[in-house]
């Protein structure tokens, strides 16, 4: 698997004492420089893929045609809810981003100490099926420092999400439902809902993501976010 982006959104916020918490986050940060060119390749190559030209998925994406034409030549450096945005309209989970394309396996096993990670600005990735064959499921420990979220933009895709903590607290909502989910809760939604998650606790939380693709939608997407607004993650 190739670099992953090595920023990921920082933002700040509040939990209010009602019923119904609302998410009080800045404008997103970009991602940091570095592998603009790999991104911007993988972003064309996706692209050309799905057989769109670049002014088709500017409409798709919502995305001019000059800022997609920076990304793909490697002349800036998108923010993760860019490229979720991206994502969606090429119907793919924003991991395909950062895939090495290699030979697919049946099985894979991984140890704890020795699985495929990668730590970003604000978080830290650990991959759980990477090539897996078919490409129809998605397994990331996420482990995200005290007052980090997805992102202003709430993430939409196709597909299914499970989340699983593992420690700390999550809050994730789904359209206009919040969840607070502490060690041991569990939250699973179809994925075409507006979904956004903040770690409301003082130390690291961490969960399990699970993204999983149905089969008739496999032609079409993988599965995304966490959100960035994630990953998609």
């Amino acid at each position: 698997m190739s670099k992953l982006v090595k920023g990921i959104e920082k933002s700040l916020q509040k939990f209010d004492a009602d019923s119904n918490p609302k998410v009080l986050l800045p404008n997103d940060d970009p991602l940091e420089s570095g592998d603009e060119n790999e991104l911007g390749n993988r972003v064309r190559e996706l692209r050309i893929g799905r057989g769109l030209t670049i002014r088709e998925l500017a409409t798709k994406s919502s995305i001019s045609v000059n800022t997609l034409s920076l990304i793909e030549n490697g002349k800036t450096s998108p923010s993760v809810n860019t490229l979720h945005q991206i994502a969606s309209a090429l119907h793919y989970s924003i991991t395909k981003f950062f895939e090495n394309p290699k030979d697919e396996q049946d099985v894979i096993f991984s140890k704890a100490n020795n699985r495929p990670n990668t730590p970003l600005q604000h978080a830290t990735l650990e991959f759980l099926c990477p090539d897996l064959a078919g490409n129809m499921l998605e397994a990331v420990v996420i482990s995200i420092p005290p007052n980090s979220s997805s992102g202003r933009i709430p993430i939409v895709h196709l597909g299914y999400e499970l989340v699983y903590c593992l420690q700390g607290k999550i809050l994730y909502s789904v359209e206009n439902d919040h969840f607070l989910l502490e060690k041991g809760d569990s939250l699973a939604f179809i994925a075409t809902k507006s979904h956004q998650w903040q770690n409301m606790d003082q130390e690291t939380s961490q969960y399990l993501l699970v993204m999983a693709s149905r089969s008739e939608d496999e032609t079409n997407i993988l599965s995304a976010h966490h959100q960035d607004n994630y990953l998609s993650l």
